[in-house]
């Protein structure tokens, strides 16, 4: 065992405690820059087909004070909940009234009309940079 007091040979050098100590550090400093540690990337679940994929992957839909909206930026303060870019899971989402769960509200025939109107342009965006 090693104490403040002892003193180690190395060679024909006698090694104090501080270069012993100093050694051990550098190591661990070594051990350090090797791993690297890896960026968290915020997951969320499609309220459509409950899938879990990275938050910038899906639309979120912000319920505020106005009603309900659609949040591009992801940055609107309010309850969310979070669709695909696919049609299959804004149509479920739309007929069977899983916003209005989701959001734990009643959402009103213009915010769904408004919401099919956007998931349409969604479809033809994604229709065009398919066909590009």
């Amino acid at each position: 065992m090693l104490t403040p007091h002892s003193i180690c040979l190395h060679g024909s050098q006698n090694v104090g405690m501080n270069d012993v100590y100093i050694s051990v550090l550098e190591k661990q400093m070594a051990q350090k820059k090797v791993t690297k540690k890896r960026k968290h990337v915020p997951h969320r679940i499609c309220i459509a087909c409950r899938e879990a994929v990275g938050k910038r992957g899906l639309i979120r839909i912000v319920r505020t004070a106005d009603g309900v909206v659609v949040d591009l930026g992801g940055k609107l303060p309010g309850r969310g909940a979070y669709l695909h870019s696919r049609i299959d899971c804004w149509r479920i989402a739309l007929e069977t009234n899983l916003i209005g769960r989701a959001l734990r509200t009643r959402v009103s025939a213009e915010a769904t009309q408004k919401l099919k109107q956007f998931s349409t342009t969604l479809v033809e965006t994604v229709m065009a940079s398919d066909n590009a």
